[in-house]
């Protein structure tokens, strides 16, 4: 086997991370060594992640990271891939031109968001989740990256959360039930506590949205991810619990992406 053979055996972008893996390698490398010879071990070790690929496991889960916002973050089975989707999420917090020197993040998954803001906007950084495993992972990645000033402890919604905050983001569960009864193979091995939302999918929105108040500064900031499905219903949650002054934004397909609020 030599290294073009491998473009045969995954997609193109799962190739690269499958070659980036074992030989550390970017595109521009893969060109230069096309005709290189695999060694053996090598070998082995790409046609064991072919038999993963073929049960639909996601490249993500196999080789154990995921580019976010051009950093690199350990992920595993226990949490939700990070998708690209979310930038946008990022994206917008960051053209809001704010200072927030203390945000609270709701279902914290590898860490992506928190990390990422810590990062870009210097803020002080609280991540909850209850999954122990998001938890470990989040802190694991905050170590690799060298961040300072992001925690991330156990707690249901704000059960453990002390203080106000300038921002609460999430990126929570959204798929309602009659969609989550139609994903593919691949999402759904995916940790079902990190998709589903309820049979509305409106479940985290709902509760995040009703105490937010209570944890958000005056003039706070309060930012979702959420279902291309899903803006008017959300409107109407964040109407009824204060929240006027809100705008939706599209992702590069067209759909409602991220939800922005102010109080």
């Amino acid at each position: 086997m030599v290294i073009k053979d491998v473009f045969t055996l995954f997609d193109k972008s799962d190739c690269l991370m499958v070659l980036e893996k074992l030989y550390d390698y970017s595109y521009s490398d893969c060109i230069l060594h096309y005709n290189d010879t695999i060694d053996e071990d090598y070998e082995k070790k790409i046609l064991e992640y072919k038999k993963l690929y073929d049960r639909d496991i996601p490249i993500e889960y196999i080789l154990g990271f995921k580019y976010f916002y051009n950093r690199k973050f350990e992920t595993d089975e226990n949490v939700l891939i990070p998708r690209f989707d979310t930038e946008i999420l990022v994206d917008e917090i960051i053209k809001l031109d704010r200072k927030f020197d203390n945000i609270l993040e709701i279902g914290i998954g590898s860490g992506i968001i928190s990390i990422t803001l810590n990062l870009e906007l210097g803020s002080k950084v609280l991540g909850v989740d209850i999954n122990e495993y998001a938890i470990d992972l989040s802190k694991k990645n905050a170590t690799n990256l060298k961040v300072d000033n992001v925690d991330f402890i156990y707690s249901n919604l704000y059960e453990n959360v002390d203080g106000k905050f300038d921002l609460i983001v999430s990126n929570p569960p959204y798929i309602d039930l009659e969609d989550f009864e139609n994903l593919e193979t691949k999402i759904l091995k995916e940790p079902k506590s990190a998709l589903y939302g309820g049979e509305d999918g409106l479940y985290f929105y709902r509760n995040i949205i009703a105490d937010s108040k209570d944890y958000l500064n005056e003039n706070g900031v309060i930012a979702f991810e959420i279902g291309y499905n899903q803006k008017e219903s959300i409107f109407e949650i964040l109407e009824n619990n204060g929240y006027f002054n809100h705008k939706c934004i599209k992702d590069f397909n067209g759909f409602d992406r991220v939800i922005i609020a102010r109080r």
